[in-house]
């Protein structure tokens, strides 16, 4: 029985785990956190932080892993790491570095020749001058290296709310390095991959929907993606071409890009499965590819099977209040939230909860993986089953 490490126990782990015993894995976790929710589900576990690379390291190498799993941007260093020191396969220490690094990306995929926006990097607000010599408004202001979810994101439009999206960024610096963009207008895609022996297996592509707002934060992503097989193509042929770039020889890849008309630009890109649903449930009910289990076929070095069967229509839908305030009740239809076409649901937030609007990832307050025939009848179902959720506020 090959032994699999992964490197996080949260909540949305624990499919992941659950999936990887099914298909014959010893599956060992780690997580800062001792009361971990998918500490019960594996085999074995430490409380160790995914971050701390020297002691998962020890820790992999008593146990005598095959394997190492990341499954956030938080975990991808020490993994290949951990890989790198124990000749595992993995993308190298170095690779994980400029994939959680948003400047050094950026800088690697300029030297390629990559198509992405104009860009600079600064180390914070004695920069503004120099920002608006080098961009354009509207900018985009990012953390270089945040840890995903879209922390510390957000547009300008002059320079009083460019100094504003700095402050805002400055909660979420780990490194003293910003990065502002050429703010890209168009449709955003996201595409999931898998990678083995350094060929690129684009798997799941979708296309987002967000609210007006300077943050950047999705309420829908709709798969397939509404895009012509040519346009297709060329997105496919762009996420290889910067997955290699970054030396991912063997692993996964979430890349996020904009699309408008037929120019496509990169976004960015995390060397490491999409995160919520979209590793453990989405990719498989879309392209009938189950994804943890090949990912750690090819990282406890066997061979994965990664042919899609199937381009069928899912619909990742998050919930989106139209009010903000103190959560005072949340009412749904039980039965409908059951239905045959959804194949995931959840409120994340609770009554007395304060709700201030979708300014990351982290502060969505429900979700619902909802499938069809075709992307039109997912995002129908979807449709139906946000409207049956009443968020209440004080």
């Amino acid at each position: 029985m090959k032994k699999i490490m992964i490197l996080g126990a949260g909540f949305y782990y624990i499919d992941i785990i659950k999936n990887l015993k099914r298909n014959g894995y010893y599956v060992i976790v780690s997580d800062k956190n001792p009361d971990a929710p998918g500490f019960e589900f594996a085999d074995e576990y430490a409380v160790i932080d995914i971050v701390d690379k020297e002691a998962l390291y020890n820790y992999a190498k008593e146990l005598k892993i095959d394997g190492i799993m990341a499954v956030n941007d938080f975990g991808t260093r020490s993994a290949f790491y951990v890989s790198q020191k124990l000749g595992l396969t993995n993308p190298s220490y170095l690779s994980g570095i400029c994939g959680n690094d948003k400047g050094l990306m950026r800088d690697v995929w300029s030297h390629e020749g990559l198509p992405q926006p104009e860009y600079f990097i600064f180390s914070g607000l004695n920069d503004v001058e120099l920002i608006k010599k080098k961009l354009n408004f509207p900018v985009v202001v990012k953390p270089v290296d945040a840890g995903g979810g879209g922390r510390g994101i957000s547009v300008a439009f002059n320079e009083d709310e460019l100094i504003e999206s700095i402050e805002h960024a400055s909660a979420y610096v780990k490194n003293g390095r910003y990065i502002a963009e050429e703010f890209m207008d168009g449709t955003e895609v996201t595409v999931d991959s898998l990678v083995f022996q350094g060929k690129v297996y684009p798997l799941a592509i979708s296309d987002k929907e967000k609210p007006e707002s300077k943050y950047f934060v999705a309420t829908s992503l709709n798969f397939p993606a509404k895009f012509s097989a040519e346009i297709i193509e060329k997105i496919e042929n762009t996420v290889i071409r910067a997955t290699e770039s970054l030396g991912v020889i063997n692993g996964a890849s979430h890349a996020e890009l904009i699309v408008k008309g037929s120019e496509i630009r990169l976004v960015e890109m995390g060397i490491r499965c999409g995160g919520g649903h979209l590793f453990h449930t989405i990719i498989e009910e879309n392209s009938g590819i189950n994804a943890p289990k090949e990912l750690a076929e090819i990282l406890c070095g066997g061979k994965p099977n990664l042919v899609k069967k199937q381009n069928l229509g899912v619909c990742y839908r998050f919930f989106n209040p139209s009010r903000t305030g103190i959560i005072k009740s949340i009412e749904y239809d039980e039965n409908l939230v059951k239905s045959d076409f959804v194949s995931a649901f959840g409120i994340t937030a609770e009554v007395g909860d304060e709700f201030t609007g979708l300014i990351d990832s982290m502060k969505r307050v429900g979700f619902v993986v909802t499938k069809g025939r075709n992307r039109e009848e997912a995002v129908k179902n979807a449709d139906l089953i946000e409207s049956c959720i009443k968020f209440e506020f004080e």
